[in-house]
């Protein structure tokens, strides 16, 4: 009986020891040129100094080969999954995209990293590793997130209460140089984007988590235990996004100044009308809640499509009370700019579109 509680004190105390050589990190990557990697990344590294093995746990990975791989993502349906590569494959593999890697060594109890640990094996197994990618709640910075605050207990605080924020302002620290993506995005999200949130909620994208756990405490200790920049690139400021936008706008100038008109006025319907069936079609069709309540669409609207019936067109009072309501929709969305920003962008495309309309508004 001796020899056998031996056995077990030694085989804990081996145990103890393993777990007590194992660094947990948190990695934070910079954005990146592709759509997918704009918003940056964040992941897990697991290094065993005793054994070698040396793994980062990377909650991002999908398939683009996924069958409507862009209707799945929008429509809330788009599964994620956790991978695990090698320290130094993961390393490379940003490094060669001139992407800079922020690491985060956290400070952990012995049973703390034993938990988070065996959770991570746990959720590796084939049965466990999918999930469904939803924007702000469950993306590959929020499963970080709660892996480590539940791993600590719970038992933390700040050093620091942070001013309040909404999601939209977070992005704006990825979208203030990419107008053209912050266009599409203010275009096509909702209120939920622009609801206060709390501290743990505000890290939900890569670099707002890598600020926000450098303000953790846990059990009186601070929860980083070292942060090193472990690969740094300055970044190129692209001036693409504006330059799209400009030419964008000088072409429908260009055609109602230079070409025609009454072409003019129909890409302008055509060209509102389409965001707007885009806008109305996620409120009903995607289960990303992000989408939805979206103000734009009382001036992004399906209903110009109906302007391409001559019925319509032509009836003087029809055409009359679709140019009131148009300037009716964009009065009432800079009304409630306070719920939902308005993107100046869209500034030049208000003031095209009520063009199209007034010739019969200040028609006798």
């Amino acid at each position: 009986m001796q020899r056998f509680l031996l056995v077990i004190f030694l085989f804990l105390s081996l145990n103890a020891r393993t777990n007590d050589k194992i660094k947990i990190s948190v990695l934070t990557c910079s954005a990146g040129d592709e759509l997918y990697s704009a918003f940056g990344h964040t992941a897990l590294r697991v290094h065993n100094r005793q054994t070698g093995d040396d793994l980062v746990y990377n909650f991002g990975q999908f398939d683009f080969d996924t069958p409507n791989f862009y209707m799945k993502f929008l429509q809330g349906r788009l599964k994620y999954r956790l991978g695990i590569h090698s320290y130094l494959e993961f390393l490379a593999k940003y490094s060669s995209h001139s992407r800079s890697i922020v690491e985060q060594e956290l400070n952990m109890t012995t049973a703390q990293k034993k938990w988070l640990v065996d959770t991570l094996r746990f959720l590796y197994r084939p049965e466990n590793r999918y999930y469904l990618y939803h924007f702000m709640d469950k993306n590959c910075t929020t499963e970080v997130r709660d892996l480590i605050i539940e791993a600590l207990e719970k038992k933390i605080s700040l050093t620091q209460k942070p001013a309040g924020i909404t999601f939209r302002q977070i992005l704006e620290h990825y979208l203030s140089k990419k107008p053209a993506l912050k266009a599409g995005i203010d275009l096509i999200t909702g209120t939920k984007l622009d609801r206060e949130l709390n501290p743990l909620q505000a890290m939900a994208l890569p670099y707002k988590l890598m600020e926000g756990i450098d303000t953790l405490i846990s059990n009186g200790r601070p929860v980083v235990k070292k942060r090193v920049n472990v690969v740094s690139f300055s970044q190129q400021t692209n001036t693409r996004g504006w330059f799209y936008i400009i030419v964008f706008y000088l072409l429908l100038v260009m055609v109602w100044l230079f070409i025609s008109k009454e072409l003019f006025v129909k890409v302008m319907w055509v060209l509102t009308a389409l965001p707007g069936i885009l806008i109305l079609g996620l409120q009903f069709f995607s289960e990303h809640a992000e989408f939805l309540n979206n103000w734009n669409l009382l001036w992004m609207n399906p209903l110009y499509i109906l302007l391409f019936v001559n019925r319509v067109r032509n009836n003087k009072t029809i055409f009359q009370l679709f140019g009131y309501f148009v300037i009716f929709a964009l009065t009432t969305r800079f009304i409630v700019a306070g719920l939902q920003p308005f993107n100046f962008v869209f500034l030049p495309w208000t003031v095209l579109l009520i063009l199209t309309f007034l010739p019969s508004l200040i028609k006798k």
